[in-house]
């Protein structure tokens, strides 16, 4: 093996695996899980469109479809409005029950 084309595919694998995986880890930690999952899914449509553009690659009518409805759950998802979570208060004691726990109960 020729040194040159070894040190050529380490620079590869880093620049193609080690440094998107770095970025990810980054993003997560300061971008909201949702939004993060939002972009992670349009992944796949920006390099669709940065095939076409820059590489001439085209698509099939079946995978541009498949591209926008990512695109438009992508939107969905940034527009609807996130729901809090209920608070399960159904095994939580009361203060009011806490207290009459308290006073009943033999010591």
């Amino acid at each position: 093996m020729d040194p040159a084309m070894l040190a050529l595919a380490a620079v590869v694998a880093v620049l193609s695996s080690v440094l998107p995986y770095t970025f990810h880890l980054e993003a997560l930690r300061r971008v909201p899980p949702r939004v993060f999952g939002v972009l992670t899914s349009l992944e796949p449509a920006v390099g669709a469109l940065i095939g076409l553009f820059l590489l001439g690659q085209h698509l099939a009518v079946p995978q541009w479809a498949g591209v926008t409805a990512v695109a438009l759950a992508a939107i969905g998802a940034t527009r609807t409005p996130s729901r809090a979570p209920k608070a399960d208060t159904s095994q939580r004691p009361s203060a009011k029950s806490a207290d009459l726990t308290a006073r009943t109960s033999p010591e």
